[in-house]
């Protein structure tokens, strides 16, 4: 997952990160979570507003990982 500043200041850390990940062999989604609200950067106030928003977009993304062909539902992880 990304950090406060979304995709925008380190975005290119980000995607080799997870592009690494891929490359170890595991099935990797970057998911823009901010996207749901519209956000760029998650000052304070903008955690405790939109949190939730957040958490269900990342539920999202658990699910359709899970039912995707060869992924182990059960065996799901976030980093």
């Amino acid at each position: 997952l990304h950090g406060a500043d979304g995709l925008t200041q380190r975005g290119d850390q980000y995607r080799a990160g997870a592009r690494a990940l891929a490359g170890d062999g595991y099935h990797v989604g970057l998911v823009h979570y901010f996207d749901r609200t519209g956000s760029r950067w998650a000052s304070l106030p903008a955690i405790f507003q939109n949190f939730p928003h957040w958490m269900e977009t990342l539920r999202d993304a658990l699910t359709f990982a899970g039912g995707q062909p060869g992924v182990d539902a059960a065996r799901l992880g976030v980093v």
